[in-house]
């Protein structure tokens, strides 16, 4: 992710492409210089010339096959083979960093707070534990006043009660 910036702005289509040319653009001037004397001034500059080109352009081409090669391994993995991406790695590389870009300015706020201090073991294992819950009472009437007016839970006993003395034993 380093360098998303950078592989935003080369189109890896165009770099093979490129360097296709110059290895063709090589064969052309190795083929004319064919024409002049090996032996003249010009013949010999130009021809050392050619042969470090050359060899520049080989190791060019090797590292544009590998990122090429790397570039649609990645693809593969992301599972994004369309078409579009494969010839348009700029496009890739562009949406990919302006999304990190996005991303990291939205994270910055929460980066910023101080790091939120973990709970030891004890204060893990604590909250665990399920707490006792308080029965609350529904507002209104409480039990007592129910109780006092003979409409609550006594009421029914106290007639139950009497029920038992009033049955034939």
């Amino acid at each position: 992710l380093a360098h998303l910036e950078v592989a935003s702005r080369i189109n890896l289509s165009s770099l093979v492409a490129g360097c296709n040319d110059r290895e063709r653009d090589l064969k052309l001037v190795r083929n004319q210089l064919s024409k002049h004397d090996p032996e003249s001034a010009f013949a010999k500059k130009v021809t050392e010339f050619v042969d470090e080109a050359e060899k520049l352009v080989g190791h060019l081409s090797s590292a544009t096959d590998q990122a090429q090669t790397a570039y649609k391994e990645m693809l593969a993995k992301l599972g994004a083979m369309d078409e579009e991406l494969v010839n348009d790695s700029e496009r890739f590389f562009g949406t990919l960093f302006e999304f990190v870009q996005a991303f990291q300015r939205e994270s910055s706020p929460v980066e910023r707070k101080a790091p939120a201090r973990r709970p030891s073991l004890a204060e893990t294992a604590r909250k665990a534990q399920p707490r006792p819950s308080v029965p609350q009472l529904p507002p209104g009437p409480s039990i007592l006043d129910g109780i006092r007016s003979h409409k609550g839970f006594g009421a029914h006993r106290r007639r139950n009660s009497r029920a038992e003395h009033l049955r034939p034993s």
